[in-house]
């Protein structure tokens, strides 16, 4: 019983600093940027992944535009990335 205890208590440790990995290494950040496509300004939610000492980085990938009809809807060509 102690064993599996042992086991069990390994892989969720591991599990766990896996997951810290993955999120640890991305954080969303609110900014107004101007929309090339649109060719107006308009509040983002970017996904950025965490540069040094945890702050933003480079923009990965938008979440949210308030442009949109549907702003978690982004299925633009997303230009705005690289001017971000």
């Amino acid at each position: 019983m102690a064993v599996a205890l042992q086991m069990m208590f390994v892989i969720l440790s591991m599990a766990a600093a896996m997951y810290m990995i993955v999120v640890a290494g991305r954080t969303l950040v609110r900014r107004r940027i101007h929309c090339p496509d649109k060719g107006i300004d308009t509040d983002v939610e970017m996904s950025m992944e965490t540069g040094g000492n945890w702050e933003p980085g480079h923009p990965l990938d938008i979440v949210r535009c308030d442009a949109l009809e549907n702003p978690t809807c982004v299925n633009c060509d997303k230009h705005c990335l690289h001017v971000a």
